[in-house]
């Protein structure tokens, strides 16, 4: 279904970025569904849920 195809496309993703970089890179999965596709994907290394909202938070603290 719909989450399989999510994984599966980070898997092939992840995939493509180690082989740019030369190496392993780190997933963060950030959003609403982020936990749950963490829970089968084992590409995952960690979730923040708020991630992008906590960097705006962070850019609107240092704008004057």
């Amino acid at each position: 279904g719909v989450l399989g195809g999510a994984v599966g496309t980070l898997d092939r993703l992840t995939r493509e970025a180690e082989n740019r970089c030369g190496g392993q890179v780190r997933v963060i999965a950030t959003g609403g569904d982020a936990q749950t596709v963490a829970a089968v994907s084992d590409r995952i290394d960690s979730v923040v849920p708020h991630l992008v909202l906590e960097g705006l938070r962070r850019l609107d603290d240092e704008t004057p």
